[in-house]
């Protein structure tokens, strides 16, 4: 069963893009550590976008953790050694592509040292920066490069590289640099952090080192910030290694605006007039032109309130805008805005292909390479596209976008190959610069399904598997998939069920369904409990028989489904051409079959016979004597078997309401299997449960637990069902069953489960499922049908007691007798 299913041909669109890498440090880097850290960021491409999120004690806070969910990186890259259990978290909430650990080999007395060969990024050179024309045209007036901070001091440096970046002459030729009006500002002129905030106001708004490793960077497919409803610019003043991680990511979260929004500030700055000054002119030079809208926030995580207070009290007066402080919490991060990402190197490229494997072409970014090649990679991030829907999957929009699920990725590339899937839910596959293509597999929904069954890992070479071994279609399963392959497709299901007029004639073809079946039960177990009646065990077994009493197959005429058609005021009842040409199409797929009734002459024994088994000459079924074919008056209509016992005898209606629901709710896309027997690793037989529901919605995995009344839904083992949850860890479990609403106690009953899994990232939906007046409606028919009848049999038998079981079997045959006929 191929994902694609019956498409020829899937589409995708590729970009390529630099990688995103998140570095991982703790509390105790020293300002030569993380001033290393930010060099390397500011030297490649896309480098500025790479978050930098502190680490304690395995842990990360809550408001950093969610920074970096936001961010979404490729690789993480730590220099904190993780236990297994907290990669395992990362693994699971983050989804990287690989997690490496900074070896001690590259602590240098001038601090950390970033591994290129480890992230193997698209390094800036200076041969590269004329190719950037549509960013570093010539202004007029110069764009500022700062120099590298060699002879300042430590204080000085980390202000200047943290805000402004920095560049030495040795990376960059001066004719490059002269060539696009870039200068140099020599070291000699940089003597403080004021000096250097002094020296950039003439020319703020030109390109700084910062912004060089985001220049020549398209936006194209991906998100752009949302920005506030009102500009806000931040001061984040003091000394600790939090301080300055809060500008940074910050200013990542904004890294397509030229307009700078944070700035940081040592914590010596408070008690400097000059930098309160530079500051504010810094903040009235950058403001936008409609000011009253401007409003400053001042922060810290080490300096005290009554500091901030004093600092924000100066600088108010000097930018005529409001003012704020407060002290930062350790786990908060900064707003993450609508993320903006590290943009694009390449346009799209869209291709199309079949089932096969298929190689890619790898999107070159030619502007980019001109360093040395072994040393360079990018990604490939790849969203997909199919043309229409099929059997198992409903497409609303033509791009879909896979679950963020661990080894998922390795369904479509070679385990070999650095993947993962983005938050985006697009393949990301890391490609170097000498490769040209790269293969990609189309797996099949199954393939798709049994990533439930495998952990994160625990160990970076080792994959852990869980609990449960494999999934199979069940009997059931293959049942609902034949239904489905009758129909063509789940819509085509769902326009022949949604229809009210064409879903009676389906159930007085079938002739009752369980679910009516069960709800006639109930009602004669409490018809005879009111009566006084007998409860042994003989009599609880004649009921069940009665109830289970197998009635044969019902056809209809053209008028009873015209009338069917009529009393549910549908579309196909006011035009005759319209109706033939619906049950040409349900009779061309198999669904309906058309016939006539013939008796035996003999032994008068009557049976219906499709058209292509009439002949002048019959064998009765009976008594096996031919006879000859009597004249017939009308031809009929009868359900396919298929139809019929699945919903009667299987009991697949509620499934299928289920995924006509989840079809309905669908924004995107719909991909699912039939019902799956979950086994586990004892025998690699031994079945634990089934699965009603299993598949992707919107790009969460989804399982389903659906039963065939609101009573079944008290029988659910909820100890089991979350345990089965805590394994699989799916996005969304659904209850479902049929019922206009749920009653209080099974409502209680589901609230236990939602409790049970509050502590998990499933969410519970709890769904009544649709046509549930329509059933109700139906049973009070048949129960007031029968109950009456049952009462005139024993009122004309001279209302005794004793014959109340062989009045209602009567009324029974009575009715289907007079329904058939």
């Amino acid at each position: 069963m191929k994902f694609i299913d019956q498409y020829t041909k899937l589409g995708a669109r590729l970009w390529a893009r630099p990688k995103r890498v998140a570095f991982l440090v703790d509390d105790g880097f020293q300002d030569n550590d993380i001033n290393n850290v930010v060099r390397y960021c500011l030297r490649h491409l896309g480098g500025r976008c790479n978050p930098i999120v502190p680490v304690e004690h395995n842990c990360i806070g809550a408001g950093w953790e969610n920074l970096l969910v936001a961010l979404d990186p490729d690789l993480l890259y730590t220099f904190v050694p993780l236990s297994e259990d907290f990669k395992k978290h990362l693994n699971q909430r983050l989804r990287p592509s690989r997690i490496v650990t900074a070896h001690s080999a590259h602590r240098h007395p001038q601090g950390w040292q970033v591994s290129e060969s480890e992230i193997r990024g698209i390094r800036l050179t200076d041969t590269d920066l004329p190719f950037r024309k549509t960013i570093l045209s010539s202004p007029s007036t110069p764009k500022i490069i700062l120099d590298e901070f060699a002879e300042i001091n430590d204080t000085a440096e980390s202000f200047c590289l943290r805000n402004f970046g920095g560049f030495s002459e040795r990376e960059w030729e001066t004719f490059a640099l002269e060539s696009k009006g870039i200068k140099m500002i020599p070291v000699p002129e940089i003597t403080s952090p004021e000096t250097l905030l002094a020296a950039m106001l003439p020319s703020y708004g030109r390109l700084y080192p910062a912004q060089l490793s985001t220049a020549g960077l398209d936006r194209g497919m991906f998100r752009s910030p949302l920005g506030d409803s009102t500009e806000t610019y931040e001061i984040v003043i003091g000394d600790s290694i939090r301080d300055f991680l809060y500008v940074w990511n910050r200013s990542t979260t904004l890294a397509f605006s030229w307009n700078r929004r944070a700035l940081w500030l040592p914590t010596n700055s408070i008690s400097s007039d000059a930098m309160i000054s530079n500051a504010a002119q810094w903040l009235r030079e950058c403001k936008s032109p409609n000011g009253h809208d401007v409003e400053c926030k001042v922060l810290s995580y080490s300096i005290g309130e009554q500091e901030l207070q004093a600092f924000a009290h100066k600088l108010q007066p000097q930018i005529y805008t409001r003012t704020s402080y407060s002290v930062l919490e350790k786990d908060e991060a900064c707003s993450t805005n609508g993320v903006s990402t590290s943009g694009c190197l390449t346009k799209s490229h869209r291709f199309e292909f079949g089932e096969s494997d298929t190689a890619f072409g790898v999107p070159y970014p030619e502007q980019a390479l001109y360093s040395k090649l072994s040393n360079q990679g990018w990604v490939v991030e790849i969203e997909f596209e199919s043309p229409q829907s099929s059997i198992g999957s409903i497409f609303k929009n033509t791009l879909w976008h896979l679950p963020s699920r661990y080894r998922l990725d390795k369904k479509f590339v070679d385990h070999q190959q650095a993947s993962r899937i983005s938050s985006a839910g697009h393949l990301v596959v890391e490609v170097s610069a000498d490769k040209r293509t790269f293969p990609i597999k189309i797996p099949s929904a199954k393939e798709l399904c049994d990533v439930l069954l495998v952990e994160p890992e625990v160990k970076d070479s080792i994959m852990k598997v869980g609990q449960f071994r494999r999934l199979d279609t069940s009997s059931d399963g293959q049942y609902l998939w034949s239904i489905l392959r009758l129909f063509g497709s789940l819509q085509s299901a769902e326009q022949l069920f949604d229809d009210e007029g064409w879903r009676n004639v389906i159930f007085d073809m079938i002739g009752g369904e369980r679910i009516l079946k069960e709800e006639v039960h109930s009602s004669l177990e409490k018809f005879l409990r009111e009566q006084g009646a007998p409860r042994g065990k003989a009599e609880r077994e004649l009921v069940k028989s009665l109830i289970n009493t197998p009635s044969e197959y019902r056809y209809l005429y053209r008028s009873r489904i015209a009338k069917h058609l009529m009393d549910a005021t549908s579309i196909f009842s006011d035009d005759e051409e319209l109706l033939s040409n619906q049950l040409h199409s349900y009779l061309s797929r198999g669904i309906f079959l058309q016939g006539a009734a013939s008796r035996c002459y003999y032994c008068g024994t009557k049976r219906w016979y499709r058209i292509d088994e009439l002949k002048t000459t019959m064998s009765c079924q009976g008594c096996a004597t031919e006879f000859s074919l009597q004249p017939i008056d009308a031809i009929s209509f009868r359900l396919n078997d298929l139809v019929s016992n699945g919903i009667r005898r299987w009991g697949l209606l509620p499934v299928l309401q289920s995924l006509f629901a989840l079809r309905s709710h669908a924004r995107q896309h719909l991909i699912f299997l039939p019902q799956q027997d979950l086994f586990d690793w004892s025998d690699g037989e031994n079945q634990v449960t089934d699965l009603d529901l299993i598949g992707i919605l919107d790009g969460e995995y989804f399982i389903g637990e659906v039963k065939s009344s609101e009573k079944e839904l008290l029988k659910i083992d909820l100890n089991q069902l979350v345990e089965i949850c805590l394994e699989l860890r799916p996005n969304r479990i659904l209850v479902a069953a049929p019922a206009p609403e749920f009653t209080v106690r099974v409502q209680e009953h589901c609230k236990k489960l939602i409790d049970m899994l509050k502590d998990t990232k499933t969410i519970v939906n709890v769904m009544p499922l649709r046509w549930a007046e329509t059933m109700k409606s139906k049973v009070s028919s048949l129960e007031e049908r029968i109950s009456t009848r049952a009462y005139f049999n024993w009122e004309a038998g001279g209302s005794k007691h004793g014959n109340d079981f062989a009045d209602w079997l009567l009324a029974e045959y009575q009715i289907k007798s007079e329904d058939n006929s």
